[in-house]
């Protein structure tokens, strides 16, 4: 996969395998390296958990609130500034956990 290639839609699981090539540990560098996909023009939908790269999002969609039959429900939609003020989101109290208040640095 070359990241030189721009309008292109990659689509990462959180499963490490599905982004071939890319077997980044470190969320920054994942973070970074997304940062510049999106750069050159192309989109990112990321299923992740990493609270460090949901802080970064642009735009975040949160389904549940379980797994399997207990999922598939829309919790959320918005940028994570907004998720911190959603009463739905499973997520919204780990993240404010991890971010100091007026930032999401």
């Amino acid at each position: 996969m070359s990241i030189a290639d721009s309008e292109t839609i990659y689509i990462k699981g959180a499963n490490e395998n599905n982004l071939k090539n890319v077997t980044l540990h470190i969320p920054k560098k994942k973070i970074l390296l997304f940062h510049s996909m999106v750069q050159q023009g192309n989109t990112m939908f990321l299923v992740e958990y990493n609270l460090d790269i949901l802080k970064a999002a642009d735009y975040v969609i949160e389904l549940g609130p379980g797994g399997g039959a207990k999922g598939g429900h829309l919790l959320f939609s918005g940028t994570p500034h907004e998720m911190l003020s959603s009463k739905y989101s499973v997520t919204a109290p780990f993240l404010k956990q991890e971010i100091s208040p007026g930032t999401l640095d």
